[in-house]
């Protein structure tokens, strides 16, 4: 994200921080540093983990101090050569941060501004966004595309203009299936990518698995990886 030509890594963490790894010339990346505004505070949205002093802490003036982000993808958001990020939260909200700097210097602002959804806040009703964008319908704009904490994958089809993106309300691209033996779990995580090379696009998808009745010495947690092609 800093303009130099190598490819950097951008995560968020149930720590409810963002992390950076800057790319290195001749490939890998530096170790992960916590991102900060413009004022030196962590990005982040509601709270998150102090390590250091190990308690909880939370953003002044949050409307929603209980909640953390969890995760944090790149996209031009706004349509200015920037790259922004798109933040999820485990309350299922979604914001965005507008980058103020410049493709060399990307440069946060202390807050966040809260994505619209049919003319309303973002809120998945089944928490835990993990949003990516991507251009689902291929119509040439952006849509969002997200996990939730009881699983499945919903769809917002951007219905916006370039710059001012805006969204319809979320339509499932992977119904819940709450953890069924067979069925993908729960806290899923997606990628949109055309992975057969068949000219649309599909979805692998992440998740999480408990089953506290294992039997001994069997993994009570598991993640699972799976492939949804589209039809």
């Amino acid at each position: 994200m800093n303009g130099d030509g190598y490819r950097d890594m951008v995560t968020g963490c149930f720590e409810g921080v963002v992390f950076v790894a800057q790319g290195l010339k001749g490939g890998g990346f530096d170790l992960p540093q916590r991102l900060r505004d413009s004022e030196g505070h962590l990005v982040r949205v509601g709270q998150s983990w102090n390590v250091d002093e190990s308690h909880w802490e939370s953003t002044p003036g949050s409307l929603y101090p209980r909640e953390i982000g969890i995760s944090a993808f790149p996209v031009d958001w706004n349509a200015d050569g920037l790259l922004d990020l798109l933040l999820g939260t485990s309350d299922g909200r979604i914001y965005v941060r507008l980058n103020e700097g410049t493709r060399e210097a990307a440069v946060w602002p202390t807050e966040s501004l809260q994505v619209q959804v049919a003319g309303e806040p973002a809120l998945l009703k089944n928490k835990h966004a993990m949003p990516v964008a991507a251009d689902w319908d291929g119509d040439g704009r952006f849509d969002l595309v997200t996990g939730s904490d009881e699983g499945g994958v919903f769809w917002f089809r951007n219905v916006g203009k370039k710059g001012t993106p805006a969204f319809a309300a979320a339509a499932a691209l992977v119904p819940d299936g709450h953890a069924k033996p067979g069925t993908i779990g729960e806290r899923t995580q997606v990628a949109v990518v055309d992975f057969d090379a068949d000219g649309d696009l599909d979805l692998v998808v992440g998740d999480y698995h408990s089953n506290p009745d294992a039997p001994e010495g069997q993994p009570k947690r598991n993640g699972f990886v799976w492939l949804v092609r589209r039809n």
